[in-house]
């Protein structure tokens, strides 16, 4: 991440830099919506975003003359880290979603490849509810057409770091019916990490976009 805040590398993800850009255009596509209706100013609670790879995707594509804060909320080390190393005027570090909503009230929450590591993700969202934002944001998330979540272990490829996590595949229909009492699904869209298959279960990474009911 300091080669990229230097200038030296385009973008990262999971320890890996890269020398071209990687645009999530459907993240792209859902703060933008969410800034134009707010008067060309976003306000993003980035939970688990790192030590801000989303926000560094992001920012050469924000128009001129908009106005983007961006809050990442994170383990512990990684927003001491953060806030040493790598905050600035508009990229912030708090260690909890009720630190953000103390400070300004979110226009969206963005959750990208990190609720399938929760051990508890539907008490994470309705916590996240709970800060106001008008606009939710799911990406890289594994979703399957089962009628039940599947738990499984995801081993990361020694090239990257010898690691596993416990992983939950979401079932898409439940997902969305435990948000639609609060959230109304308008977009829903796959992500580059594209299908994988886990003991036979076959599955695929995308994302949705919520907004909040009236």
């Amino acid at each position: 991440m300091a080669k990229v805040a230097r200038g030296d590398a385009a973008c990262e993800r999971d320890s890996v830099t890269f020398a071209e850009p990687d645009y999530p255009f459907p993240i792209l596509a859902g703060l933008l919506r969410a800034a134009l209706e707010n008067g060309r100013t976003l306000a993003v609670l980035d939970f688990g975003g790192s030590l801000g790879s989303t926000y560094y995707q992001c920012r050469c594509l924000f128009p001129e003359g908009f106005e983007v804060d961006w809050y990442v909320v994170e383990q512990e080390h990684f927003v001491r880290r953060g806030k040493n190393q790598f905050e600035t005027e508009r990229l912030h570090f708090c260690f909890s979603a009720n630190e953000v909503a103390a400070r300004t009230r979110p226009d969206v929450v963005l959750l990208s490849s990190v609720l399938q590591f929760l051990e508890r993700p539907y008490d994470t969202l309705r916590e996240l509810s709970g800060v106001g934002s008008r606009y939710l944001l799911v990406d890289r998330t594994p979703f399957s057409s089962a009628p039940q979540d599947r738990l499984t272990v995801q081993r990361v490829p020694p090239a990257i770091y010898a690691a596993s996590y416990p992983c939950r595949i979401f079932s898409r229909d439940r997902f969305v019916s435990a948000l639609q009492g609060e959230w109304a699904a308008i977009a829903q869209f796959a992500s580059g990490d594209g299908w994988a298959v886990a003991d036979g279960h076959c599955f695929r990474y995308g994302g949705m976009l919520f907004k909040r009911r009236p």
